[in-house]
């Protein structure tokens, strides 16, 4: 699997993240827009060492602390949509251009 798109599989949750991530070595693309139960805690579970595009649009229960893990664990984002993620603060744009803002 190289790109999944949430839109077409109903997914909630960290459980449901990790099943989808879980020893996806050459996933590129995660498509998770609009998922409003989607916290900081399933974003803990995405780590691809090929992931280069996340959206996450919409998702307004991530926070800054979600963000954090996401571009920790995944190094060559090159592509991060946040379109309407409203629990966002400026630790979330510190930790993007810190962990992977070279690529971005």
């Amino acid at each position: 699997c190289r790109v999944y798109d949430s839109s077409r599989n109903a997914l909630s949750g960290k459980k449901g993240i990790r099943a989808v991530t879980s020893g996806q070595k050459n996933l590129l693309q995660l498509e998770l827009r609009a998922m409003y139960q989607l916290t900081d805690a399933g974003l803990t579970e995405v780590h691809c060492p090929h992931l280069h595009t996340v959206d996450i649009s919409g998702c307004a229960m991530v926070t800054s602390l979600g963000i954090r893990f996401l571009v920790q664990r995944n190094p060559n984002l090159h592509c991060l949509y946040l379109n309407h993620c409203r629990s966002l603060d400026d630790q979330a744009l510190y930790d993007i251009a810190y962990y992977v803002g070279e690529r971005l």
